[in-house]
């Protein structure tokens, strides 16, 4: 008997991490996005967003409160140890709008600001006037800025000498246009005469969105075999700090992933096994497939047909479709995966799987691997 060694992938692998998205990113500098429900409150604005920049003896520190009609406040730091005044020219008290407090106008902010570790941690201190019902008041704040370890998030406290320590503001930032990505909710229809090739449209898109990060997210139905994609969801936003918009048809994704296709390739919808080669072709080509039904809806969109199963494989066993597959496309897949397309026949096909395989090339087949088939074993066997 010949040994087969057979990778098979049982997981649906739903979003890929890239590591690389920070590794460039190890300092405070740059602009940062607040993540709500890691931060204190902020009235009246609801949110901020911090620009950190060097400038040619210091830092430049923006903060902007609320949208179009918030507030901004800009300072030129420097880092010698030497004070910078800045007049006040805003009565507004950004971070307790409603608290009873207005800035002095026309009095000066002394600032100092030091790294406590260079570009990770720097500490800015203010010694300024405000105005409350008792009277005028010199308060002393400390603000530090402090990069997390792995350079993903950055830790703003506002430590003011009229709170006691315990009640220090804080607030958390992800670094601006990261972490950003879409979702869909899939439907239950896995049918060749439903909607399954709407699924493997959108299956094959979401493999080629994600090549170069993680930008295109499933959520899978109640009845999906793994029930965790709804549980991964809430995690990627609670602990990875993902933002995301929602996708409501294969329509708007293709519309938004659309420079990420080079073309199409029609499956045949007679043929159930036209369809596991199609997603072969697909990684190969960075292309998705589609049903003949909608080939309009492609030929609007601007892509071009790269490849048209229809009819050629009528009448063929799968022996046969996968051997000329084998053919045509083994010397240009992986050889670090093979994607078993099982666990459902006839006129259902779930290729949840799909995305991972298309992303990284992999030759599909679901040929048999029981020894007694002889045909089918030994061509799983080849190179395997």
């Amino acid at each position: 008997m010949r040994t087969c060694k057979f990778i098979i992938i049982l997981v649906t692998l739903f979003f890929i991490s890239n590591s690389k998205i920070f590794a460039d990113d190890m300092s405070i500098l740059g602009s940062w996005t607040l993540i709500d429900r890691e931060s204190s409150g902020i009235d009246l604005y609801n949110t901020l967003q911090v620009e950190i920049t060097k400038t040619t003896d210091g830092i430049e520190l923006i903060q902007k409160w609320g949208q179009r009609r918030g507030f901004i406040d800009t300072v030129v730091l420097k880092l010698d140890g030497s004070t910078v005044e800045k007049e006040i020219s805003n009565r507004v008290f950004p971070t307790n709008v409603f608290m009873g407090v207005s800035m002095d106008v026309g009095s000066k902010r002394k600032i100092t600001a030091q790294w406590l570790e260079k570009d990770k941690a720097l500490q800015v201190n203010e010694k300024y006037d405000i105005l409350v019902s008792q009277g005028p008041v010199t308060i002393t704040t400390i603000h530090t800025y402090t990069l997390s370890p792995g350079g993903e998030t950055l830790r703003y406290t506002i430590d003011r000498s009229t709170r006691e320590k315990q009640f220090e503001i804080q607030y958390m930032f992800k670094r601006a246009g990261t972490r950003e990505a879409y979702y869909m909710e899939l439907e239950d229809d896995w049918t060749i005469d439903g909607q399954l090739d709407i699924q493997a449209f959108l299956i094959t898109l979401q493999g080629l969105a994600n090549l170069n990060g993680p930008n295109l997210y499933f959520i899978y139905p109640e009845t999906w075999d793994f029930t965790n994609t709804p549980y991964i969801f809430d995690f990627l936003k609670e602990y990875r700090y993902y933002s995301y918009k929602k996708l409501n048809t294969w329509e708007q994704a293709l519309e938004k992933f659309k420079d990420n296709v080079t073309g199409y390739i029609v499956w045949d919808k007679e043929e159930r096994t036209s369809l596991i080669v199609a997603f072969t072709l697909a990684g190969l080509e960075r292309a998705v497939v589609v049903s003949e039904d909608m080939i309009p809806d492609m030929e609007k969109a601007g892509l071009q047909m790269i490849k048209d199963f229809r009819g050629q494989f009528t009448g063929q066993s799968d022996f046969e479709i996968y051997s000329w597959a084998y053919e045509q496309y083994w010397d240009q897949c992986s050889k670090d995966l093979i994607i078993w397309m099982g666990g459902h026949h006839g006129q259902v096909m779930k290729p949840g799987i799909a995305d991972w395989g298309v992303k990284n090339k992999a030759f599909f087949q679901d040929l048999s691997t029981k020894p007694s088939d002889e045909e089918e074993y030994g061509l799983a066997c080849i190179n395997y």
